[in-house]
């Protein structure tokens, strides 16, 4: 039985992929999709056991809290040795035993004891019955006696409880489940969706979703009450997985650049549009919306805080303060996380803060780490060139082969000696006002000659027909 917050965790994520599988072309919105489920599904977990604890021990609150059916969430766990690669490939799934054991959560179902209610039949002549709703076994497992096995232990703990018969809803066209059910060695009657809607067995605490006839837990406002009692006592974090940080930057990203809100989420759910949306897809859009608008805000306001301490490092770096300077980006690093661009130059500049320390080791040992595991490129080609300038041979330079610079001290011979008298100023001497005559020759200019050589040759000629003239006069 599963109790523990991990094995819960496992077997939400478990059935969100299950009952939630998505194409492989819209894998991105359907992780989205699967994390909302898985959270939800988690609560609804944790607040079934509130209820069971409640039920059973002594508590603040009454037991009347407590719901009055009997529950209980059952999980398979398998040694993930024994599954192989395939049985690592989905993190989620997997626990830890004694710290040093690895298991993986394989399958899952629900089992809910409920009184018939008058005048309902619900299993032949039974009085009482036990519904079943959320089987679902891993595909890393399948064809491995998961399943059996599940109902083998569900038809003991319904035995153990009173329980005279097992039920579960199914669609009458999923021949592999009603064969399933019909062939099982557990007697579980396999009533379909069209059976139970003529007879009346849906019970009221449960409806049965669209195709994937999903169980969904109907809280009283009791329930709720001591659901956010537990969660508020509870030491775990429910974290939003990382996949829901990226659509919160896609989205942020899109509506920033002027994209209507509800169409970006559309798109993220693989609708393509509002109009092409689901039932489901509307139900969960604006809860979708407002989480990856605080999700976006949270980040920004992360990814603020982030580059003050880089530009603090950065400044400390070209001040010379190095070792201030790597201390101030292995903060950032820290917050930022290794696998960004940002977290890539963080690392770039904590290298060289290493190097300008003389901490050559671990300068190559981070560009090592950085060409190994940084999914950008560029930055792992800088982190190549920085290791291999590192990792590079020295040169042996002989004493006599160095460039020998004298220290240049005593350069002033005034140093230390007395300090010379400031000169006196210079009055400036009044301006007389110049006379007439000093003005005439200040302001004279020469008179300007003719430059052009025609009138030159046109002066001598006349000159000389003159004296020609004058000559033949006198005689």
């Amino acid at each position: 039985m599963g109790e523990r917050d991990d094995e819960l965790e496992a077997a939400s994520w478990l059935r969100a992929r299950s009952f939630y599988a998505y194409p492989e072309e819209r894998k991105f919105a359907g992780e989205i999709h699967q994390a909302m489920i898985a959270e939800e599904e988690f609560t609804l977990l944790k607040a079934a056991r509130l209820n069971r604890i409640l039920a059973a021990n002594s508590s603040p609150y009454s037991k009347e809290d407590a719901t009055s059916e009997q529950s209980a969430c059952l999980v398979a766990l398998y040694p993930t040795a024994e599954l192989g690669e395939a049985g690592q490939a989905d993190e989620k799934l997997l626990l830890t035993d004694d710290g040093n054991t690895w298991l993986t959560l394989v399958g899952t179902l629900d089992l809910h004891a409920v009184r018939a209610m008058p005048d309902e039949v619900l299993i032949g002549s039974c009085s009482n019955a036990a519904y079943l709703a959320n089987v679902c076994t891993a595909p890393a497992a399948r064809r491995r006696g998961v399943g059996e096995n599940l109902l083998q232990e569900a038809r003991n703990l319904a035995t153990n409880w009173g329980v005279e018969g097992m039920y579960v809803h199914t669609l009458a066209v999923n021949e592999i489940a009603m064969k399933f059910y019909n062939c099982s060695a557990t007697s579980v009657r396999a009533i379909t969706a069209l059976d139970a809607a003529a007879s009346a067995q849906l019970r009221p605490a449960y409806s049965l979703e669209r195709i994937e006839l999903r169980r969904r837990l109907i809280l009283s406002e009791q329930r709720k009450r001591l659901a956010r009692c537990h969660a508020a006592s509870s030491s775990d974090d429910d974290a939003i997985p990382g996949n829901i940080d990226m659509a919160a930057s896609a989205f942020a990203k899109a509506t920033a650049a002027g994209a209507d809100a509800d169409e970006v989420i559309a798109q993220q759910l693989g609708a393509g549009s509002v109009a092409n949306m689901t039932s489901v897809q509307e139900k969960y859009k604006d809860k979708v919306k407002e989480k990856l608008e605080t999700r976006a805000e949270e980040l920004r306001k992360e990814k603020e805080a982030r580059a003050v301490k880089f530009s603090q490092g950065k400044i400390a770096y070209e001040r010379g303060q190095y070792d201030t300077a790597a201390k101030l980006f292995e903060t950032a690093l820290n917050e930022e996380g290794p696998f960004t661009q940002l977290g890539g130059e963080i690392q770039m500049w904590l290298a060289l803060a290493y190097q300008a320390c003389g901490r050559n080791e671990e300068c190559i040992v981070q560009c090592k780490a950085i060409e190994n595991s940084h999914p950008v490129p560029s930055v792992r080609r800088q982190a190549a060139e920085i290791r291999y300038i590192l990792e590079a041979p020295k040169l042996e330079i002989k004493q006599e082969e160095k460039v020998q610079i004298p220290v240049l001290t005593d350069l002033d011979p005034n140093k230390g000696g007395r300090a010379p008298a400031p000169r006196p100023r210079v009055v400036p001497k009044r301006e007389r006002p110049k006379t007439w005559d000093e003005e005439f020759w200040t302001n004279y200019e020469p008179p300007q000659y003719l430059k052009n050589r025609y009138v030159w040759v046109a002066a001598g000629i006349v000159l000389i027909a003159l004296a020609w003239y004058s000559t033949g006069l006198t005689q």
